[in-house]
């Protein structure tokens, strides 16, 4: 197959098939220099493409080649022929829910096969004694392993056939930050008896969490990621989607800020593991491109409208167990500043009580170069949301080298200043 380079999608991974092969070919993965990776594929007359490529062509988009650290040549694509779906102990890390600990999985050879994290309707997650999937009207959120040997896949099968759960075919949406959310087969392992314990979304960690032996998990609405915390403190992350529905047009000439939405899902881990599995911030996360939705200019299209709808239901339950809470709205800078993370107040206006902006900025300064109401005074989220009753708005424009190359330092580093934060408020 001939490869080729595109200037378009480029802050996203993909792979740009004819439109004849994306309908068979919703995901490949992609080998260079002992690294693997899961790339969504995009078809090449998808509005943000409009390529002509043959069968026997394919496009591969410049940051596809920056996260394999290669070039055109040295790409390997493998087309995946047997998925597993899973949701119980053979998640890569899952809570149990007879300790109330978070644990690894016993697959084995299977963790080092790439995923992605997928919805399977039609069942429901039940937890007696071990995890089982029973089917019923519910959702469950696992990961789908992709192009499974047969000899892992048969080791596992053995295991599960004789504790009764049985092997079914199932199609899969996909739940990752990609161009398109494909659906993709898989096998899964279900179990047919009948059982009332409790029903359960998912136990994946870190989609959900486990505080005081009760679950909080994330929550996916139409194009968006919710969080309900414990503390009152509020991540926002409006800028971090690569979706492009082919159906949804375009609004904004604007790119996505790339790695945000990645980054705060860090920083609430973090927060959550450095705290001894205590806190727990609230998030609401945007799987759209910038292009088709943009929450931090106001609320004119139906997904704006649904992304502040979703903000502000996190806000009011917040604001009847907290005097002071904190928004945090995460964006992404160009790597060329001089300095690596400025914090917009609109000179302090969307703060009311000036040691919380103190603790951001002198916990950051620690280890950054950071400047405030330079260039980024701060957007509609913290201009409209900093005027409300016991919300301190802070918008943190964080330099890209950060987000790419340091992201797990700076989600550490981020992560012990919200632990500040909580300490201070609470």
């Amino acid at each position: 197959m001939k490869v080729l380079l595109t200037r378009k999608l480029k802050d996203s991974v993909a792979v740009i098939f004819s439109a004849k092969m994306w309908n068979r070919v919703p995901l490949v993965l992609l080998e260079a220099n002992k690294r693997k990776i899961v790339a969504g594929v995009v078809p090449s007359n998808h509005p943000d493409v409009n390529e002509k490529l043959g069968d026997n062509e394919m496009m591969l988009t410049k940051k596809t080649l920056e996260v394999l650290k290669c070039d055109l040549n040295d790409i390997q694509i493998v087309f995946p022929k047997t998925n597993l779906f899973v949701y119980g102990t053979l998640l890569s890390r899952y809570i149990n829910l007879n300790y109330y600990e978070i644990k690894n999985g016993w697959g084995g050879e299977l963790h080092s096969i790439p995923y992605v994290r997928g919805i399977v309707s039609n069942y429901k997650l039940v937890w007696d004694v071990l995890p089982r999937a029973i089917p019923n009207s519910g959702e469950i959120l696992g990961e789908v392993y992709l192009n499974v040997p047969d000899d892992t896949l048969e080791y596992i099968n053995g295991i599960e056939t004789s504790a009764n759960y049985r092997a079914v075919e199932l199609n899969v949406r996909v739940l990752e930050n990609m161009v398109l959310q494909p659906r993709i087969n898989a096998i899964m392992y279900e179990y047919r008896t009948k059982n009332d314990a409790k029903n359960l979304y998912t136990i994946r960690f870190p989609d959900a969490y486990v505080c005081d032996n009760e679950i909080i998990h994330h929550n996916y609405e139409q194009f968006f990621d919710i969080l309900q915390g414990n503390v009152p403190i509020i991540i926002s992350a409006p800028h971090g989607g690569y979706m492009r529905p082919i159906d949804l047009p375009r609004y904004y000439r604007k790119g996505t800020d790339e790695e945000t939405y990645e980054l705060s899902r860090k920083i609430i881990e973090y927060v959550y593991i450095l705290t001894n599995k205590k806190y727990i911030p609230s998030f609401i996360g945007s799987l759209l491109h910038p292009s088709r939705c943009n929450p931090n200019i106001g609320e004119f299209n139906e997904y704006e409208k649904k992304y502040h709808e979703l903000l502000r239901r996190i806000i009011n339950n917040l604001q009847m167990n907290f005097d002071k809470i904190v928004l945090l709205d995460i964006h992404g800078m160009r790597a060329d500043r001089n300095y690596q993370i400025e914090l917009g107040t609109c000179y302090h206006k969307t703060i009311k009580d000036m040691s919380i902006f103190d603790i951001i900025h002198d916990t950051l300064s620690e280890r950054y170069t950071v400047t405030s109401n330079n260039q980024f005074l701060g957007g509609y989220i913290t201009r409209y949301y900093g005027k409300f009753d016991k919300v301190n708005a802070v918008q943190i424009e964080i330099r890209k080298d950060l987000r790419k190359l340091d992201i797990d330092e700076t989600a550490k580093c981020l992560a012990k200043m919200i632990i500040k934060l909580i300490k201070y408020i609470r």
